[in-house]
């Protein structure tokens, strides 16, 4: 998911250990990357390739497959999604080949064919801009300018419907001379395959001045990238993600294999970042005015998506999915900020700082105390509303830690429900894995027995939207948490650290 940040007031954005020597690892437009034996496709798996046109400034796309036995599939063309409205717009020059193409519905194709026949499609894709992408219009479709593009796979790719795990394939055709590529498609992981939902949530990059680095991280190699506006420091910034990364898959200890980061510099003179997860990586956008604190926590950010809310439970589809917004964002911020203290990216004293952030623009926010049901079905069109589902699930997630360590005389706190829920996600049939929030009360219910305030707290502070107070003593010795002035709910709490030592200090850092 994202987080965007266009104030230049805002001390933060919100969205979203050793390397190695850096080295290029250029990709060519015109080599095949990830791509599979394609003689005759084994039935089931689609193949995708993406061309790209510099002189009309367009992608053609290319889709191949064996039909089904019905001699009939539905597709769907890219849609409504963070605020991007009719995507289908910038699709055109459909053509098939042993195949015939209907459409009575703007968002939506009728494939007809012979059963068990090759079916070819081509189309185009047409920028959704004339120039860079700024902060405040990030997400309206693909960028496709004179020197380099830019997109994600949901605004260019048209998939069958109901069809998320359906295994597909991933190239490059040959593109503009001396162009060089990079998606998070193109070296797909051996324990986790490409699918049609690994399509929609990839990220694909080209230029002729694309640098593509590495460094080593833990458990295996970062590949990273930048496109935009403005020249991107990448070989600082591939350093700074790889810290981020290792220490966050150290935490998790369960994430091997490769990730590739792409990063989009943004135009227009403010001041914006944002991110958005995805297969086996993630994006970045970043204006010239974002500052290396708030690189660093949009990459921490994203990066935690790799298991918010992806590995912990399924999310509800379409526009019910902001309703749980609160688990998604606001528990990702809460392990955003909760990694990099216990990594030493931050100090005590940041991860204090950045709290009372959250805390101030919490009690600012004038949406505060809206239910939860309100502030969903705003999410998209109220850029203050929007806030709030970050806000308020990341003090649900400190209040509820604190919650389960009283409950179990500090035998269990939020980590363990957390790495709990994983471990149900991964054990449970692929087509019958729990939801987020379901997966959340069993995993609360097997830790704590019968204790019901899960869902007592769930209902008065995210349903009914009734206003977060951390408890005063909830850091125990490493800090303290002043009261704010009721009934006055825009008057912030405030997080405050005693004097201590180096050594109580460091201890304060590995236990919060």
């Amino acid at each position: 998911m994202l987080k965007i940040d266009v104030s230049n007031e805002n001390k933060r954005a919100r969205a979203a250990i050793a390397s190695g020597v850096a080295f290029l690892a250029l990709v060519f437009c015109v080599r095949s990357i990830a791509r599979t034996q394609d003689t005759f496709a084994p039935n089931g798996t689609i193949h995708y390739s993406v061309q790209p046109l510099i002189g009309p400034n367009e992608l053609e796309v290319q889709v191949r497959f064996v039909g089904n036995s019905q001699g009939q599939s539905t597709f769907k063309l890219p849609s409504d999604s963070m605020g991007g409205h009719e995507r289908w717009t910038y699709l055109s020059h459909f053509e098939g080949h042993g195949v015939r193409i209907m459409g009575s519905e703007k968002d939506k194709r009728i494939l007809q064919y012979r059963p068990g026949a090759a079916v070819t499609i081509k189309y185009r894709v047409q920028s959704a801009y004339v120039e860079s992408p700024t902060a405040e219009d990030l997400f309206a479709g693909a960028a496709i300018l004179p020197h380099w593009l830019a997109t994600l796979g949901e605004f260019i790719f048209i998939v069958p419907e109901h069809s998320e795990s359906t295994p597909i394939t991933f190239e490059w055709q040959p593109g503009p001379k001396h162009w060089n590529c990079l998606s998070n498609l193109d070296h797909p992981s051996a324990d986790e395959p490409l699918t049609v939902a690994s399509l929609l949530e990839s990220s694909i990059i080209a230029s002729p001045d694309l640098k593509v680095v590495d460094r080593s991280i833990f458990g295996g190699v970062l590949r990273m990238a930048a496109v935009g506006s403005w020249s991107v420091p990448i070989d600082h910034g591939a350093d700074l993600v790889a810290n981020i990364v290792s220490a966050q898959r150290a935490f998790w200890g369960d994430m091997t294999g490769p990730l590739t980061v792409t990063m989009v510099a943004l135009g227009g003179s403010g001041q914006g970042s944002a991110g958005r997860g995805g297969y086996r990586g993630f994006v970045q956008y970043f204006s010239a005015a974002t500052s290396p604190a708030q690189q660093i926590r949009v990459t921490a950010h994203e990066h935690i998506h790799t298991w918010i809310p992806g590995r912990l439970g399924e999310m509800p589809k379409g526009n019910d999915e902001a309703a749980l917004y609160w688990f998604s964002e606001g528990f990702t911020e809460f392990y955003t900020q909760r990694t990099l203290l216990r990594s030493g990216i931050w100090s005590l004293n940041t991860f204090i700082d950045d709290l009372n952030d959250t805390l101030l623009a919490y009690a600012e926010n004038p949406s505060n105390r809206e239910p939860n049901n309100w502030t969903s079905a705003r999410f998209w069109t109220d850029p203050a509303v929007q806030h709030i589902p970050y806000l308020r699930g990341n003090l649900f997630a400190y209040l509820l830690d604190n919650h389960l360590r009283q409950a179990s005389g500090n035998a269990i706190g939020l980590d363990e429900v957390i790495f709990r829920m994983r471990d149900r996600w991964k054990i449970a049939p692929t087509d019958h894995r729990p939801g987020v929030l379901e997966n959340l009360k069993a995993s609360y219910h097997e830790l704590l027995g019968s204790d019901d305030q899960l869902d007592a707290l769930i209902e008065s502070h995210i349903t009914k939207g009734e206003l977060i107070q951390l408890p005063t003593d909830m850091f125990g010795q490493c800090a303290s948490v002043e009261p704010s002035v009721l009934p006055y709910e825009d008057v912030p709490q405030t997080v405050r650290s005693p004097a201590m030592d180096e050594q109580r200090r460091e201890s304060c850092a590995r236990t919060r």
